[in-house]
Protein backbone atom coordinates (compact mmCIF):
# COMPACT_ATOMS: atom_id res chain seq x y z
CA UNK A 1 0.00 0.00 0.00
CA UNK A 2 1.29 3.41 -1.08
CA UNK A 3 -0.54 6.85 0.28
CA UNK A 4 0.46 9.79 -0.88
CA UNK A 5 -0.49 13.84 -0.43
CA UNK A 6 0.39 16.32 -3.13
CA UNK A 7 2.79 18.85 -2.12
CA UNK A 8 2.71 21.01 -5.78
CA UNK A 9 -0.67 20.67 -7.25
CA UNK A 10 -3.82 22.49 -7.78
CA UNK A 11 -5.16 19.38 -5.95
CA UNK A 12 -3.84 20.01 -2.54
CA UNK A 13 -5.95 18.56 -0.45
CA UNK A 14 -6.24 15.09 -1.78
CA UNK A 15 -5.45 11.76 -0.58
CA UNK A 16 -3.99 9.14 -2.81
CA UNK A 17 -4.03 5.85 -1.46
CA UNK A 18 -2.35 2.69 -3.85
CA UNK A 19 -3.18 -1.27 -3.26
CA UNK A 20 -0.68 -3.56 -4.81
CA UNK A 21 -1.88 -7.29 -5.60
CA UNK A 22 -0.23 -10.19 -7.55
CA UNK A 23 -2.83 -11.29 -10.03
CA UNK A 24 -7.02 -10.15 -10.49
CA UNK A 25 -7.85 -13.35 -8.12
CA UNK A 26 -5.89 -11.98 -5.19
CA UNK A 27 -8.06 -8.70 -5.94
CA UNK A 28 -11.11 -10.36 -5.06
CA UNK A 29 -9.72 -12.14 -2.37
CA UNK A 30 -8.40 -9.21 -0.75
CA UNK A 31 -11.87 -7.49 -1.35
CA UNK A 32 -13.69 -10.20 0.00
CA UNK A 33 -12.13 -10.96 3.09
CA UNK A 34 -10.43 -7.36 4.25
CA UNK A 35 -12.49 -4.68 2.51
CA UNK A 36 -15.73 -6.05 3.72
CA UNK A 37 -14.87 -6.82 7.17
CA UNK A 38 -16.54 -4.77 9.97
CA UNK A 39 -12.79 -3.35 10.85
CA UNK A 40 -12.57 -2.12 7.04
CA UNK A 41 -15.88 -0.52 7.21
CA UNK A 42 -15.60 1.47 10.48
CA UNK A 43 -12.83 2.91 8.33
CA UNK A 44 -14.85 3.80 5.80
CA UNK A 45 -17.26 5.14 7.55
CA UNK A 46 -15.28 7.46 9.65
CA UNK A 47 -13.40 8.32 6.28
CA UNK A 48 -16.77 9.22 4.37
CA UNK A 49 -17.30 12.26 7.16
CA UNK A 50 -14.02 13.81 6.53
CA UNK A 51 -14.17 13.89 2.78
CA UNK A 52 -15.32 12.07 -0.34
CA UNK A 53 -14.29 9.43 -2.78
CA UNK A 54 -13.43 10.70 -6.11
CA UNK A 55 -12.40 8.17 -8.14
CA UNK A 56 -11.46 4.60 -8.05
CA UNK A 57 -9.73 2.21 -10.51
CA UNK A 58 -8.32 -1.08 -10.72
CA UNK A 59 -5.22 -1.66 -13.10
CA UNK A 60 -3.65 -4.66 -14.66
CA UNK A 61 -0.57 -5.22 -15.70
CA UNK A 62 -0.57 -7.65 -19.22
Amino acid sequence: MTAVVPVFSPEMDRLIITYYMDSMVELGKELDESAMSPAFQNVVTNAAQLGSLLTGRVLAVV
